[in-house]
């Protein structure tokens, strides 16, 4: 339903002036204006209440071009708070988000600096966040953490500030998780091959090499099972291909690659025989 307000027209005797016939809120949330010169403006209530326009307002041309320029930023803006209602983003990858419309530098920043001020962007609340959400959902360690909120471009006090909240603790319990599930599921590598690998991969995913080594001590196995285990599977696989020496020259290069020691392997060839 429209709002009807004053329909008279003041042109200031230069043809330039208008007013507001009719104003109509859509489903949108925008609202549709209608003005005296039969010309149709969809703006947003920020523009509406930034200038007064609920009243009888009198639009001249150089306003009227006002009016299309801060619907055009506020265009943008709501792009932005919709991107940042899918998940909390740091102040770098907005202004990456903003390259794509081309906004002015200055449009830019002011932009920014409306939505800090509003609360919806903020490094700090970001960082730890972050900080938290990935320790506790994708098992990064604090090493990973800090390189992927420098590469954010994120203030390096408002690292060292989340990653302080993250307990030792916490950290502590989610690699011992980590090693336990990798310790369970290892059914062919020896104990020497099997911490080589999973020290390889914890430090990339971010935890300090001392503090895994640490870890890894307390996890130890039987290899000598293991070794029989994978001797007899790799004599099944190999034996429909290989026979004699050369059946043995395959095993035992299989075997060497787990890290198994040339006197485990040759004890259990001597027990096969």
């Amino acid at each position: 339903m429209f709002l009807e307000l004053r329909t008279d027209v003041c042109y200031n005797g230069i043809g330039d002036a208008m007013k507001i016939l009719k104003m109509k809120k859509l489903k949108s949330g925008k609202y549709q204006i209608k003005l005296s010169n039969m010309e149709t403006l969809t703006t947003y209530d920020d523009v509406i209440l930034k200038y007064n326009l609920l009243f009888d307002k009198e639009i001249t041309s150089e306003l009227l071009k006002d009016l299309y320029a801060q619907t055009k930023y506020y265009d943008i803006y709501y792009k932005v708070v919709k991107y940042l209602s899918v998940r909390m983003r740091s102040t770098y990858e907005i202004h990456k988000y903003l390259k794509k419309y081309q906004v002015l530098k200055e449009e830019e920043y002011k932009l920014i600096r409306e939505l800090q001020g509003k609360g919806l962007l903020n490094d700090a609340l970001f960082a730890k966040a972050y900080a938290s959400d990935k320790m506790h959902l994708s098992n990064f360690g604090p090493d990973k953490i800090r390189s992927d909120l420098k590469a954010l471009h994120i203030d390096e006090s408002f690292i060292e500030d989340a990653l302080g909240e993250l307990e030792q603790s916490d950290i502590e319990e989610t690699l011992d998780k980590i090693i336990q599930k990798k310790w369970n599921t290892n059914r062919r590598y020896s104990e020497y091959q099997w911490k080589e690998k999973v020290l390889l991969e914890l430090v990339q995913k971010g935890y300090p090499r001392s503090m895994v080594q640490e870890h890894l001590e307390h996890f130890s196995c039987d290899d000598h099972a293991m070794l029989e285990k994978e001797y007899e599977r790799q004599k099944k696989k190999l034996g429909k291909k290989y026979q004699g020496k050369d059946l043995i020259y395959q095993i035992k290069g299989k075997l060497y690659q787990k890290g198994y020691t040339s006197e485990d392997i040759n004890r259990v060839l001597e027990e096969d025989e």
